[in-house]
């Protein structure tokens, strides 16, 4: 009976114990100017005006691909909530990826 009750409250004290231990962690974090968040890696992502072109025609070709599907199982399931969710996320996703990138802002 006394070897069941040990290990808990072994387990109750180690997790406690990493819990007060990590309430003084700390890290330095660098702020990027603009924004205030968190920079990417500068080196990661060079800012070239071909990769807009090449990021929308792939971005567009997917969108085109899902909106496909979704006319399809639109057809299907004789509703008009497939095709109505994808063209939504298809207008929202392709124009904020584009702008996210000519704003150097990788990380959204």
């Amino acid at each position: 009976m006394e070897k069941t009750l040990w290990r808990p409250l072994f387990a109750i004290f180690l997790s406690a114990l990493t819990i007060a231990l990590a309430q003084n962690a700390q890290v330095k974090v660098t702020l990027q100017e603009t924004f205030r968040t968190v920079a990417p890696p500068n080196d990661a992502f060079a800012h070239d005006a071909n990769h807009v072109n090449i990021v929308s025609t792939v971005l567009l070709g997917l969108c085109l691909t899902f909106v496909l599907i979704s006319l399809r199982e639109s057809k299907r399931w004789s509703s008009a909530v497939p095709i109505a969710l994808t063209l939504g996320a298809a207008t929202c996703v392709l124009p904020e990826a584009v702008d996210n990138y000519l704003a150097n802002c990788y990380w959204a």
